[in-house]
């Protein structure tokens, strides 16, 4: 979910499937931003294409999120 003015709440299964889900909505956020500075009309994807993206997702692998939790522990641990 995000809030005007305060950022974003994002849900998730367990805490490593969560941080997974708001990683990803920084990311998109982010290429937004950067399509957007092309200033130029943007393709909008179909309703059909966004949900076999979300379903592939979803579906890419069991404990989403888990793996990528891992990796940023070991980041972290090694800036320390």
């Amino acid at each position: 979910m995000l809030m005007r003015n305060y950022g974003s709440i994002t849900c998730g299964w367990t805490m490593q499937e969560a941080m997974f889900c708001t990683y990803r909505l920084e990311q998109a956020c982010k290429t937004q931003c950067l399509a957007l500075e092309v200033n130029r009309k943007l393709s909008i994807l179909s309703e059909e294409v966004c949900s076999k993206a979300v379903k592939d997702l979803l579906s890419f692998e069991n404990n989403l999120g888990e793996r990528d939790w891992r990796v940023w522990a070991r980041l972290i641990k090694s800036e320390l």
